[in-house]
């Protein structure tokens, strides 16, 4: 019969290399990574930067408005297209955050249609709308997924409406390139129904 000793000192030394080798896996293992966005996620991501870049033109225009000035509807809408934007990011489930530190942005942004190294105006807040407007509608055509489908719509119709009203409000021309062949929802629906996004 062999030394107890031995047998333990063998049960000991391979449960010690085991250890160190589960260690060394976990130590040798890359951390975890930012993953690739599908085309669902870069439409989705698109449509949020489009709609927070919205709401900051009219937050700006908001905040930077004449005191004199004389348009007494121009304030309320340019809140009201802010509001609206700010609901839009959160219908579309907002800016997609992997929780990984210095986690690098997995989605390109596309270039803002209303860049400007001047002042902001009522018209770059049309442009931006105009921007977001078409390319919400070639999103929409071109997912997969009919309930992002439907909200990518709901909204660009609701960006068509709002660059309408801030047109009438400030005499600007409305882009061709905004207006829908067949709009979305019936015109003759009121207006605070018309702007509802949500498909739940």
């Amino acid at each position: 019969m062999p030394p107890r000793t031995n047998v333990t000192a063998v049960v000991g030394v391979t449960l010690l290399t085991v250890a160190l080798s589960a260690c060394g896996v976990r130590l040798d293992s890359p951390p975890p990574s930012e993953p690739s966005p599908d085309a669902h996620e870069v439409i989705r991501a698109s449509a949020v930067a489009d709609a927070l870049e919205v709401e900051q033109i009219a937050r700006t225009l908001a905040e930077d408005l004449p005191a004199d000035d004389p348009g007494e509807k121009l304030l309320p809408l340019l809140e009201e297209i802010a509001d609206f934007a700010d609901q839009h990011a959160v219908q579309l489930g907002g800016t997609y955050d992997s929780g990984l530190p210095e986690a690098p942005q997995s989605v390109p942004v596309v270039p803002s249609s209303s860049a400007t190294s001047g002042p902001l105006g009522p018209e770059d807040l049309v442009d931006a709308l105009a921007g977001a407007s078409v390319r919400g509608r070639a999103g929409a055509d071109s997912t997969g997924d009919g309930a992002l489908a439907r909200l990518l719509a709901s909204i660009s119709t609701s960006q068509i409406l709002s660059a309408e009203d801030l047109v009438d409000v400030t005499g600007d021309d409305l882009p061709d390139t905004i207006v829908p062949a067949t709009p979305a929802v019936p015109e003759s629906a009121p207006r605070a129904s018309r702007r509802t996004t949500s498909t739940r």
